[in-house]
């Protein structure tokens, strides 16, 4: 798997927004549900960063032609598309994501967990 793929299926994390499950890869950012991810992505940083996103990074070789050793050559532009997390697709809410984390946990760890979420010794 890439570091997208990663960035998209996070394991939960209690200490980030949202268990880190409504993640926007393009800006970087953790959000606290699928709705105020959603909302993102129709606003205008997103679409901003997007825009900056269709163009190709810059590289040692277009350096060395913008200093005279090579030709210009334009340059090119890549199509960009939004990349939506699992828990948006599947239209998880976030107290979805505490369960399925609760369920993980209990399963993981085999130790008896009440409904407060404490565990019982």
């Amino acid at each position: 798997e890439g570091k997208v793929e990663t960035l998209l299926k996070q394991d939960v994390d209690f200490d980030k927004p949202g268990l880190a499950q409504f993640y926007c890869v393009h800006c970087a950012k953790h959000f606290i549900d699928g709705e105020a991810f959603k909302t993102h992505v129709k606003g205008k940083p997103h679409k901003r960063r997007m825009h900056a996103l269709k163009t190709e990074p810059y590289t040692v070789e277009e350096s060395l032609r913008a200093a005279g050793m090579g030709s210009w050559v334009q340059p090119k532009k890549r199509k960009m598309e939004t990349l939506v997390p699992d828990a948006v697709n599947k239209g998880e809410s976030l107290a979805d994501v505490k369960k399925r984390a609760k369920l993980d946990s209990e399963e993981t760890k085999g130790e008896i967990v009440d409904a407060d979420g404490d565990v019982q010794m």
